[in-house]
């Protein structure tokens, strides 16, 4: 039986891993802007890309992973990762475009704060319910069915994500978001989100959307060229 010491570690590690992908991975809808379908999962993209990465990534080095289904406002539109540590579930949603950097238990209900967001999960007889806390306002943001979908199904899932039929949050405008040193953008049509650990946020507002290459160059250092190039190999 492990000790309690092993399962914190654990977690711990995994969360860096976590960490790692919102800083290195963003969240984007470039190739549904594009009409671009990615070859690799290094420049990030939707849920689906960002989850695909992880799952990989755990599964490559030997820690239990699945791939788990959930519901945004009503509809199973969302993937994520859950997790087996010393027989516990635990469900990292790195493909959120928020930064949702700690493993949320199965079995208990947690809060934290970053970057002046607030998680909170509450647990439902059918379901853990991810609640954000941002601007001072508080909202459903993630329904995790503790029956998922299983692995086939999410894959085909993916696969189809382009499907024109598909309606997803980011339909209708630019998403693009990062945890950049140590802040958190949120790139929303115009609009450049700037969230500090210290609560503080910053609007940067009538960007050139006919220059979106130069504007996710210049906030988020990141070459928009490179990655359609990418997708055209």
């Amino acid at each position: 039986m492990k000790s309690a010491d092993s399962n914190f570690t654990q977690v711990k590690y995994v969360e860096s891993l976590m960490l790692e992908k919102f800083k290195t991975e963003p969240f984007h809808n470039l190739y549904f802007f594009y009409k671009q379908i990615p070859k690799t999962l290094k420049f990030g993209g939707t849920c689906s890309d960002k989850t695909l990465s992880f799952f990989y990534k755990l599964s490559e080095i030997g820690i239990e992973a699945h791939l788990h289904s959930a519901f945004i406002k009503n509809k199973e539109i969302h993937r994520m990762v859950s997790v087996i540590i010393d027989g516990k579930t635990y469900y990292a949603d790195v493909g959120n475009g928020w930064p949702s950097i700690k493993l949320f238990p199965e079995d208990y209900e947690i809060e934290y704060t970053c970057y002046g967001l607030i998680y909170s999960t509450v647990i439902n007889e059918k379901s853990l319910d991810i609640y954000l806390t941002r601007n001072g306002q508080k909202y459903l943001s993630v329904v995790i069915p503790f029956r998922s979908r299983n692995h086939e199904d999410i894959m085909d899932d993916i696969k189809n994500r382009f499907d024109e039929k598909n309606v997803y949050p980011f339909s209708r405008g630019i998403r693009f978001s990062q945890i950049i040193h140590e802040n958190f953008l949120f790139l929303r049509d115009d609009t450049l989100y700037i969230y500090t650990n210290n609560s503080d946020v910053t609007e940067i507002s009538g960007l050139d959307q006919n220059n979106l290459p130069a504007i996710i160059k210049q906030y988020f250092n990141f070459d928009v060229g490179k990655m359609l190039k990418s997708s055209q190999i």
